[in-house]
């Protein structure tokens, strides 16, 4: 309704006699400045309104993104637990042999290291993704 959209037409000073004064030139600039800084401000206040539908369902995509990243690394880390817990129980029954506790723990202990590794693996994911979404965002909303 506002016209906020358009970029309004400036209100110049025309010549009169001839020729413009050094005031009305002055008038002229001053006049085509404000209506770019007008315009321009309108259009950041009106980006969040055209971009935001698009902006919406590329967030939402990001969060099943991240939503199917955990579930990889639950699933991942699950079956380390697993395996750690059958190494755990393992341990608690005396055996003859010292060194079947020994491997058992060595086992348990790479089991450990994997863990750390999946942790550092999707961390590193995830901050790779926040670094190209918040470019991606940028770019969206300009």
């Amino acid at each position: 309704e506002l016209n906020l959209t358009e970029k309004p037409e400036p209100i110049l000073a025309k010549p009169i006699g001839g020729k413009l004064t050094d005031a009305e030139k002055r008038w002229n600039e001053q006049e085509k400045h404000e209506i770019d800084k007008f315009f321009q401000n309108n259009q950041r206040q009106l980006s969040k309104y055209q971009t935001g539908p698009q902006l919406r369902e590329w967030e939402r995509s990001d969060a099943e993104e991240d939503f199917k990243l955990q579930q990889q690394k639950q699933q991942e880390l699950h079956a380390i637990e697993q395996q750690q817990a059958s190494y755990a129980t393992a341990m608690f029954i005396p055996t003859a042999n010292p060194a079947d506790h020994q491997a058992l723990a060595e086992q348990a202990a790479e089991l450990n290291k994997k863990r750390r590794l999946i942790e550092i693996k999707y961390k590193k994911i995830n901050n790779e993704n926040r670094i190209k979404r918040n470019e991606r965002k940028r770019e969206l909303q300009h």
